[in-house]
């Protein structure tokens, strides 16, 4: 371990103390990762927001919503909506 921690020493001080994840619950990284593609972080997090706030985070608010307003959602992160909502 005292190579990884030289390793890593080594980063930190290149590029700095890494940020927070932007979502701590393992579910919604995974969310956060996919209602957006190929967009940046700023973007992603207004898409990240539309499905919170119009449908809700948990597997079954998204299993019930309509797919209308997942491709309303979808489509503000990016290209491919249609891939994402499905």
């Amino acid at each position: 371990m005292p190579i990884l921690r030289e390793i890593l020493e080594r980063l930190q001080r290149a590029y700095g103390k890494p940020s927070a994840p932007p979502r701590r619950e393992p579910f919604e990284m995974v969310l956060w990762e996919n209602v957006a593609y190929l967009v940046g972080d700023e973007q992603r997090e207004v898409a990240f927001r539309a499905l919170q706030e119009r449908v809700g985070t948990e597997p079954a608010k998204i299993l019930a919503a309509r797919k209308k307003v997942l491709l309303e959602v979808a489509k503000l992160g990016g290209i491919l909506p249609e891939h994402r909502v499905k």
